[in-house]
């Protein structure tokens, strides 16, 4: 059983569709194996899924007023324990970090940590506890990456045999598309708050003119762009032409990485980073920080700076976009690693965490 912690938390994101992509592969190659218990949810990802077992409801309105979404979850969390005891799984997969056992039953756990960014970066207690108290109460660990495993080693001191690294998959549907045209796009995708490093690259931006008079960036999803990010544009001098935020579904998203001339990656720090590998499946050059986590995501199909330095970012960019020979070469390296990641290894390699915990 997947528990309904992260769908009551994120309408979507990389941790929800991680489990809304898992429980599909894990059902396409055994029917019957894994079901998630959300019988009320937030999730636009677990929306679409079209399994005719899917029992969970979408609610389609959020908001924290008048504990609008605390009753919502206090009613999902009733009613999936209802089904919990009806349909009395095996192991219990936890989506989300809980401090307390709140499904009440003796079952193995398992659990997966995505990063320790709110350890590491910006650290949040209350966050920091669920974490732990899930980390304690799992029979076996996921991690998403080599990095993660050292930094939970490192911050939690758990042990290393309880521990398993299985690398996420990229989905089908990012792949390139044919007749598609490469625009003058520097492309950034996901929020766009502090550890992202948002601010540091469109300074690199701004310190270009030549950057600025042939290429234009948008950011896709992340929000709206703040007061203060406005404000920071406005200071730079980057022109409101050449910068846009915009959301959109998947789709979208697949048609901005067959068009773009580059993702741009510059967090401080990340768990893996699935954008890497989804640009690359999308046929588009993909420059990111020099950070474990990274590498292992981007491999040689990446080209990589150091996010704290605008002379290296902007270095980095301009030399390779301006030799169309290496563009080139990067972009065949980048699809070739792209097949590394598949949903259906990580799922089989899932069942075994899974077979071992039980055991």
């Amino acid at each position: 059983m997947f528990d309904n912690t992260i769908f009551l938390l994120q309408k979507h994101g990389g941790v929800s569709r991680y489990f809304y992509e898992l429980n599909n592969h894990l059902n396409r190659n055994q029917p019957g194996t894994s079901w998630i218990n959300a019988p009320l949810h937030f999730n636009q990802h677990l929306r679409d899924y079209l399994n005719p077992d899917n029992r969970n409801l979408f609610i389609p309105f959020s908001t924290d007023k008048y504990n609008f979404n605390s009753r919502i979850r206090r009613v999902s969390n009733s009613l999936a324990n209802k089904r919990l005891l009806e349909k009395s799984p095996d192991i219990i997969h936890e989506s989300f970090y809980n401090e307390d056992n709140i499904w009440n039953v003796n079952l193995p756990f398992v659990t997966t940590i995505h990063d320790m960014i709110r350890e590491k970066i910006s650290y949040q207690e209350l966050k920091s506890k669920r974490k732990k108290g899930s980390v304690n109460r799992a029979t076996k660990i996921i991690c998403v990456s080599e990095n993660t495993k050292r930094d939970l080693i490192e911050i939690f001191g758990v042990s290393e045999e309880k521990i398993t690294v299985i690398y996420v998959g990229v989905d089908n549907k990012f792949r390139v598309k044919p007749n598609i045209k490469k625009t003058n796009t520097l492309l950034y995708v996901g929020h766009r708050n502090d550890y992202k490093n948002f601010t540091t690259f469109i300074a690199s931006y701004a310190a270009s003119k030549d950057l600025q008079e042939n290429f234009k960036i948008v950011a896709f999803g992340g929000g709206a762009f703040t007061k203060t990010e406005l404000d920071l544009i406005q200071e730079l001098r980057i022109p409101n032409k050449n910068i846009s935020q915009i959301s959109g579904g998947d789709e979208k998203l697949v048609d901005l990485y067959n068009s773009s001339a580059a993702l741009i990656y510059p967090s401080v720090y990340e768990g893996f980073g699935s954008p890497i590998i989804e640009a690359m499946a999308s046929g588009c050059l993909v420059f990111c920080s020099d950070m474990q986590a990274m590498r292992e995501a981007g491999g040689l199909g990446a080209t990589y700076f150091d996010p704290k330095d605008i002379s290296s970012i902007l270095d980095t960019i301009t030399s390779t976009l301006s030799n169309d020979e290496l563009a080139h070469n990067k972009i065949a390296l980048g699809k070739l690693n792209s097949k590394k990641f598949s949903w259906d290894k990580c799922a089989l390699e899932t069942v075994n965490v899974y077979k071992s915990a039980v055991a």
